[in-house]
This record gives C-alpha cells, structure tokens and sequence, in this order.
C-alpha cells in the first residue's frame, strides 16, 4: 500500500471542459444596447453537427417598489435532442465599470459563468468545482512524463533480457531508427548472434555490430515516441491524465446577434412579462434548430 501523497491525482474537470457564457463578448462595446437579444450555437468537430443551443435576450426588469435590474434570460438546449431549460442572471451594471453576472447559485461576481457536460444550467466557476488549466509548459511535460514512462520500462527489460521478442512482421521493412536500436539491444540480450539479429531485423550484420556498440545509452526515448506516435496516432495515448481532452474541447461556438426591435425594447414589470420573455426564447430556438436540421439533411442529400 503506498504512502502519503502515492497514487494518481484526484481528476477535476477544468474551465477549458465546459461550455462558456462570457458576459462582456454579450454587453460589451454597445452590445448591451444594440443587439441585446441573439443565440449561441456549439458545433462538434467530431461529429460534424450542432451538438447545443442557447437563445438569450438581455431585458430590464422594472418595479414601482424597487430597484430595477438588468436581467440575462436564456433558454439552453444541451443537446439537439434534449429538452430545454431556462433561467435567469442578473446582472450587475455600475457606471464606470465592466458588466458582471452575479452567479444564480452562490451570487459570487463573475464575467463568465460555465456549463460542464453535463450540466443544465450555468453557474460560476466555484460553484461548478472547476480549476484552471495547467500552462502550456506544464502540460507537455506532464503528457511527455505519462508517454515515456513505460518506454523507460521497455528499454530497462530490454537491457536486462527480459519480456518477448519482437515480432518479425512488425519490424521488417520499414524499422524506424530507434526501434532499430532497441530490437537489437532486445535480441542481443536474448542470446541471438550478430547474425541472427541481422536476419530478425533485416539489416546488415555490420549495421548491427555498429548499433550495439553505441550501447543503450544511444537510444533517445523522444525520438522513439515520436516513431510511434507517427506510425500509431493512439499509442501511448492512454486518455488518462489529470487534464483530459474532453468533448467539448472539439466544440466551436457561433454566436448569432439579433438587433433590438419593439419586443427587446419592452420593459418588464412583472413576472408574466418574464414568462412570456422565456417563451419567445424557446420558440426562436426551437426555429433554430429546426433550420439547422433541415441544413444538415439538404447536406447529407447532396452528398
């Protein structure tokens, strides 16, 4: 049993995993008042289809009592084939400074606000339990750590003359140079004569005398994934990892701006107002996704 601190980290699911509603690309730059009403499409690279819908309109609120308050309502579609839901942000306007949401679920000030997968509604990154990706930097030497470690493995059984031999058909004709190396090294240490490794592999008994005599110490554990990440895609690529590739990594986002027109231009003073508000949201997007269904279908005919 390992001590302390062994054993894979705890996977979290980062912001770079979900689907964003970024306040200031909806109010800034006169948004706010130009086009306050619009919808968010998220199309899949994957599956080369709308995979999601969001339909917002931007609205007043106004009480004869209270405050008024501006008010994000949107209707989301997680899925083309799923149902809708619907909820609103407030917003926080002060002169001066940058518009802000105020999370539906904690009321915590945030620019954007997130959706992971699974989810059907958008909250803060807090409340989601989200952390931010690692940099760049980190991120490939935590991938290159997680590939090379059972090619240190494999060049240590290798050395020792442990594990099986390698296949004749996986390495003959076209033996990269660094697999050359370790299936000579692998042989040798089975017991194999120069001449017989030459036969195994394909190349001339010089050729491996040369090899062997450069030790292992030639072998670039780099260069030797690269060889087979290029010969294989998915070798070595094990999907595990504390920052995974996630399906909505593949998404691209569209974001379509209506103008503003009488209905956008109302005032709200009740809750009606703002049931009647959700309803017209649910109706454009359900236009919406009808029309992208019917694109796609025209697409697949004339294929």
């Amino acid at each position: 049993m390992g001590g302390p601190g062994s054993g894979r980290w705890p996977t979290k699911a980062s912001v770079e995993d979900c689907r964003v509603l970024d306040i200031g690309e909806l109010c800034d730059g006169g948004a706010l008042r130009k086009t306050p009403r619009g919808q968010i499409i998220w199309h899949s690279e994957l599956w080369q289809k709308e995979v999601a819908l969001l339909s917002y309109a931007l609205v007043r609120e106004r009480w004869p009592d209270r405050a008024s308050h501006l008010l994000l309502n949107y209707v989301y579609w997680p899925a083309a084939d799923a149902s809708a839901w619907d909820d609103e942000v407030e917003l926080a306007v002060q002169p001066g400074v940058r518009i802000n949401a105020l999370c539906p679920a904690c009321g915590r000030v945030a620019r954007k606000l997130y959706a992971p997968p699974a989810a059907l509604y958008f909250s803060c990154r807090v409340c989601q339990g989200l952390i931010y990706p690692a940099s760049a930097k980190m991120r490939w030497w935590g991938e290159m750590q997680e590939r090379l470690a059972p090619l240190a493995a494999e060049l240590a059984d290798a050395r020792e003359g442990r594990g099986p031999l390698p296949a004749k058909e996986r390495l003959s004709p076209t033996l990269e140079p660094q697999e050359c190396r370790l299936a000579c090294l692998r042989l040798h240490t089975a017991g194999l004569s120069l001449r017989q490794i030459a036969a195994w592999i394909g190349i001339s008994k010089s050729s491996v005398h040369r090899l062997l005599a450069e030790g292992p110490e030639a072998i670039d554990l780099f260069a030797l994934s690269s060889e087979r990440r290029w010969r294989d895609p998915f070798a070595g690529s094990t999907g595990r990892g504390r920052h995974r590739r996630s399906a909505t990594q593949f998404e691209t986002r569209e974001l379509l701006r209506e103008g503003a027109d009488e209905e956008s231009r109302e005032v709200l003073s009740c809750i009606a107002d703002n049931e009647r508000c959700f309803a017209l949201l649910r109706e454009e997007g359900q236009q919406q996704l009808c029309l992208e269904v019917q694109a796609r279908a025209r697409k697949q005919r004339r294929r």
